[in-house]
């Protein structure tokens, strides 16, 4: 299975799970016309959309999916937000209660995101085991077994970001700093961890590679990336 990043940033996210036979789309942020040419202007594998919460930069392209006739599974509050004609299409999922598309078992789960309501996931299916896909959050406080696949935040670094930044208050309460991001991942690396994958980096706020090397040495055993928009990454279970 292939991660195809489409955007990783405020300007918009947007992440496909891709196998041979069926992909999953994580987040509606950009465009349909993107996803198309991503896809090869074939739908006919698209087994569905997941949305992390109601931001633009996470749903700014939610009509155009529902109008693809891509159905889109979110949390309640999400969902009852949308102004939409496409109903049947647009699901709220109540939390911790796992629901299958395809061969993706789901799993969302609250996480907090300076009050807005936001659902963090675990994937689970056959060829990639375990993924978490964890964005737009200031902590998770949940332990996981046997990851294979992490897809989490690491939006900016208490050294860099400035008080003076505008957006200072809601980056801080709203967002994973990258200490915040370490102590996740060395609290769940263990021998399945393939891949860790980082998601999000402010512009202004982060250190690409800084980010990368420091991930790198609380998951030594893991491939660390960092999602840019173009960025295709194999996912595996095992290392060969």
């Amino acid at each position: 299975m292939v991660l195809k990043c489409l955007g990783s940033s405020s300007a918009g996210n947007c992440y496909l799970l891709e196998s041979e036979k069926e992909c999953l789309i994580l987040e509606c942020g950009v465009s349909m016309k993107e996803v198309k040419k991503t896809l090869h202007f074939d739908l006919r594998k698209v087994v569905g959309c997941i949305a992390t919460h109601g931001h633009k930069d996470h749903i700014g392209y939610l009509k155009d999916f529902l109008a693809a006739n891509i159905p889109i599974y979110t949390n309640d509050e999400t969902a009852e937000k949308a102004e939409v004609i496409y109903g049947e299409l647009l699901h709220g999922m109540p939390e911790k209660r796992p629901f299958h598309l395809g061969g993706f078992r789901i799993t969302p789960f609250y996480v907090p995101h300076d009050g807005t309501p936001c659902f963090a996931y675990q994937i689970s299916h056959e060829e990639i085991g375990r993924l978490l896909f964890l964005t737009d959050l200031e902590y998770c406080k949940y332990k996981f077994k046997d990851i294979s696949q992490i897809l989490i935040e690491a939006n900016y670094s208490s050294e860099i970001i400035k008080q003076s930044n505008p957006n200072f208050d809601h980056v801080i309460k709203g967002h994973m700093e990258l200490q915040t991001t370490l102590d996740f991942l060395y609290t769940n690396d263990n021998p399945s961890l393939m891949n860790v994958v980082l998601l999000h980096l402010s512009d202004s706020n982060s250190d690409l590679e800084y980010f990368k090397q420091k991930a790198k040495e609380v998951v030594p055993g893991a491939n660390v990336y960092v999602a840019d928009a173009g960025t295709e990454i194999k996912l595996c279970k095992e290392p060969f």
